[in-house]
Order: C-alpha cells, then structure tokens, then sequence
C-alpha cells in the first residue's frame, strides 16, 4: 500500500511536524486522494482514528500522526 506521505515530504513531516504544502490539505482530502482509498473508507479511518473530519494536517496531534503512519508506513 502506498503511503500516505510518500511525495509529500515524509521525512520533513516526521522531522518539523508538517510539511507547509501538505499541511494545508484536510486529512480527509489525502486519505481519499491515495489509491485504493474511497469517501467511505477515508471517513472510517478518521473515525477509527478519531480525528475530526476537519482536521487539516498541520493541525494533526502526535499520537494521531503516529497511528496514520502506523497505517501507512512510508516507502524508502
């Protein structure tokens, strides 16, 4: 499975916390923009995870952004 931050600056995103592009999208609109990842499957994720359908990713809280990349783990 692809990963979630492959191609948007994974290693920055675990070094400083965010990337400023990326950070501005909504975690939804990631989730869904990645292969295999639907509207539903994007909106069980967050739930699953309990983060806010708004939640953009800059504003992500570390445990939240430990378990997205539990899930998707980046490709080196």
């Amino acid at each position: 499975m692809r990963s979630v931050w492959a191609g948007c600056g994974c290693r920055r995103f675990r070094r400083t916390g965010w990337d400023p592009i990326v950070g501005k999208a909504y975690v939804r609109r990631l989730l869904e923009s990645l292969p295999g990842i639907c509207k539903v499957r994007a909106g069980q994720l967050l739930a699953d995870l309990d983060i806010s359908e708004r939640r953009r990713v800059q504003g992500l809280g570390a445990r939240q952004k430990e378990r997205l990349l539990e899930l998707f783990p980046p490709r080196t």
